[in-house]
């Protein structure tokens, strides 16, 4: 359950920055409040960083389960 939090939320970071994507295709001005490079970075990065460690865990989690079921069927 863990896991699905981080990439939870790095998908939920990828929508946030698609709904900023500006609709009059001009990128010559900048974008302004939650839009802003100062809002937008952190919070991407962030979710990153809670996507890591979530899909660590999973690979974690992956091996340890193997090595359950290597025990209990060894053939």
């Amino acid at each position: 359950m863990f896991s699905s939090f981080g990439y939870t939320s790095f998908t939920a970071a990828g929508i946030f920055v698609a709904s900023c994507n500006p609709t009059n295709g001009d990128n010559t001005h900048p974008h302004i409040g939650h839009c802003s490079e100062s809002s937008v970075y952190p919070v991407v990065i962030i979710c990153a960083i809670l996507c890591g460690m979530g899909a660590s865990t999973i690979w974690i989690s992956q091996g340890g389960f193997i090595d359950v079921l290597s025990k209990r069927c060894p053939q």
